[in-house]
């Protein structure tokens, strides 16, 4: 299956500033957190899954993952959670691709994205829920150490 898109020279301006904008944000936000967790701790409220069963959740590490790519510390990224790698790869790479199709067919490009890739990003993100969280119970290795001394 595919998803069917078509993209001419206005609604790519309107992705690259989305893009942009989704940068700056992250920046802006990783760079800032203590700042706005101290001004505002009711926002920002503990992981209900975390607390409860003491798990990662499949979410956990995103945050970490963004704040690290963010940094250029790669490796640490994917550790933390693989999902923003991909993602990041993902949309680089139809970016260009939409980039190249808009010239080819001056200003005005139809994009077929197979669904492949929004299975992988699921089969990704509960393959990593499921090894992380074995590793923690089973094995003792927690590389976020929020909840090593829980399961020692």
């Amino acid at each position: 299956m595919y998803l069917h898109l078509h993209i001419n020279k206005k609604k790519y301006f309107i992705i690259t500033i989305v893009f942009l904008s989704l940068f700056l944000l992250a920046y802006l936000y990783t760079n800032y957190i203590e700042k706005i967790q101290s001004a505002n701790p009711l926002l920002f409220h503990d992981c209900a899954f975390k607390n409860t069963f003491h798990l990662y959740c499949p979410g956990c590490g995103g945050t970490r993952a963004v704040d690290a790519l963010l940094h250029l510390r790669i490796l640490s990224s994917l550790f933390y959670h693989p999902l923003v790698i991909y993602v990041v790869i993902c949309c680089c790479f139809f970016y260009i691709r939409i980039g190249i199709q808009l010239k080819k067919q001056n200003g005005d490009a139809k994009i077929f994205i197979n669904t492949a890739y929004i299975w992988g990003a699921l089969i990704l993100v509960l393959t990593f829920f499921v090894v992380r969280n074995l590793l923690l119970v089973y094995a003792g290795i927690d590389y976020i150490g929020e909840l090593k001394n829980y399961w020692l």
